[in-house]
């Protein structure tokens, strides 16, 4: 059942003096400008620090375990068999670009030719593909 509308709107205001704005509101909008500070350093050097952290981390797991040697010998082997079976393709780079991830090629007269990469071989390698 809809409400009946008000008869009388009552409006409170409350206002502030001199003093009240000087001691009571200026330190709480100085408070909220250090606040917003504060939160853009934070979003700012979060990042960062957590980018350091990860690469600290990664070399003390490799120090402590040793696992990217074995992982680059792994690619590395991976690029030699590929590369004597000859699927793995060394284009010319004179004007050609390359794509890492699709394996496409552009040479400088704007033909593409369509390969896999080696990190489409690696994947095949770990099964993932």
């Amino acid at each position: 059942m809809p409400k009946k509308p008000a008869d009388v709107v009552y409006i409170h205001r409350i206002e502030a003096g001199e003093w009240e704005r000087k001691n009571v509101l200026k330190p709480i909008a100085e408070i909220g400008q250090t606040v917003k500070i504060i939160k853009t350093a934070v979003f700012v050097t979060a990042p960062i620090v957590a980018g350091g952290a990860l690469f600290l981390a990664w070399h003390v797991a490799d120090s402590l375990y040793g696992w990217i040697d074995p992982m680059k010998d792994k690619w590395d082997a991976t690029v030699a068999r590929y590369k004597e079976e000859g699927l793995l393709w060394e284009p010319d780079l004179n004007g050609a670009t390359i794509d890492p991830l699709s394996g496409t090629t552009t040479d400088s007269e704007g033909n593409t030719t369509k390969n896999h990469s080696l990190l489409w071989y690696w994947a095949k390698e770990y099964g993932l593909i």
